[in-house]
């Protein structure tokens, strides 16, 4: 009986080895993108990243879909340290999200850490380059690629721009956001279209 044990473990062993290696090596590649990234902060470097990034599957976190804080501002206000804090936190694990870069750059410039606040503002607006990279988003053939709803839903408030509808449809097997949209600057509403990339 004990050596019936011991191939079995053997055989569920040799199995998962493949898969566990493969496992660490889209870990393996995504953080030495990360350091890559991070030493030489590029559109190419911030593309490839964000590839690494979508193989690890890390995108359906619950962490990846927090959405911009309406308050904000409120927050950096009452404590910027922590803030700071919770954003790195966040980075440490997802490089690729524009919201933690965001409340990176406005905390650290709350703090007068210029140093860290550019660096959140560099990738920040590299991150926001390489969306622009898959498409200008005014038909579905030149839709945004983005990872979730919540990057989109950043994406354009990080514009300026205001969300007044938002249906979501599939098509050819892929997930499709049509926003309809309006800046201050003109009263005539228009459709940006984004892609989940699954």
């Amino acid at each position: 009986m004990a050596w019936l044990y011991l191939v079995i473990v053997s055989v569920i062993t040799t199995s998962c080895t493949p898969a566990i290696s493969s496992l660490n090596a889209v870990e393996l590649a995504y953080q030495q993108q990360v350091s890559i990234t991070k030493q030489t902060p590029t559109l190419d470097n911030f593309i490839a990243l964000k590839q690494r990034y979508i193989a690890t599957k890390r995108q359906n976190n619950t962490i990846a879909l927090t959405a911009l804080d309406p308050n904000l501002m409120q927050i950096i206000t009452d404590d910027s340290v922590t803030c700071l804090e919770q954003a790195k936190q966040v980075l440490t694990q997802h490089y690729v999200n524009i919201n933690a870069h965001y409340t990176a750059m406005a905390c650290a410039y709350d703090l007068n850490l210029l140093s860290e606040a550019k660096q959140a503002e560099t990738a920040l607006n590299q991150l926001l380059a390489v969306i622009w990279e898959t498409g200008n988003g005014d038909a579905i053939s030149h839709a945004f690629q983005v990872l979730n709803v919540t990057e989109a839903d950043s994406f354009i408030h990080l514009h300026g721009l205001h969300i007044i509808d938002s249906t979501s449809f599939m098509q050819n097997g892929q997930r499709y956001y049509q926003f309809t949209l309006q800046d201050d600057d003109s009263n005539t509403p228009f459709p940006w279209f984004f892609q989940i990339i699954e």
